[in-house]
């Protein structure tokens, strides 16, 4: 008879305990807003975290653009080619003078810069035009291209007298 009193008080100790956590439960605010609150949190840091990570793999620059009158001697030989002659996926058609030539990656084919660790600018380096049958002559601004170690125009339709600024190229080989 002790064991079943006992059991029985068990029983109605433990209801008792459960109606007065129900009643705890009821008298909390509303998990709700909290919630909502919790995941707008979390996705704030998550785009947080994530902003971090890609700006960190961004490149920071430590050089300046291409020298002024680089880009000036690129703007004066595509010039000096007949328009008609500059053919649809040819690499004088890929030049597209609103970027810059050496930070414009496939927007100026066959040209090669320099990438220097201080400050100053990138320099053009090398020029080696696709075989597509340019029609045109060489400026004398080549000869700014002081940095030019290579030149390659062959199989294209370049005429008329080479430039005397041509001497100024001391590291064409």
């Amino acid at each position: 008879m002790n064991h079943l009193l006992s059991e029985c008080h068990y029983k109605c100790a433990k209801s008792l305990i459960a109606k007065q956590t129900i009643e705890s439960l009821d008298r909390l605010p509303s998990l709700e807003p909290m919630a909502k609150q919790l995941h707008s949190l979390l996705s704030s840091c998550l785009l947080s975290v994530t902003v971090s990570i890609v700006l960190l793999h961004i490149p920071t620059r430590v050089h300046s653009v291409t020298l002024k009158s680089d880009v000036e001697a690129l703007q004066a030989l595509m010039q000096a080619v007949d328009p008609v002659s500059i053919v649809r996926y040819s690499y004088l058609h890929s030049w597209d003078f609103a970027f810059d030539p050496c930070e414009a990656a496939g927007v100026f084919q066959g040209i090669l810069c320099t990438f220097p660790t201080d400050k100053s600018a990138n320099r053009i380096m090398a020029i080696d035009l696709d075989p597509a049958g340019y029609d045109g002559f060489l400026t004398a601004s080549i000869g700014n291209l002081t940095e030019l170690t290579s030149l390659r125009i062959s199989k294209n339709n370049f005429r008329g007298p080479i430039p005397e600024t041509i001497a100024n190229l001391q590291k064409l080989t």
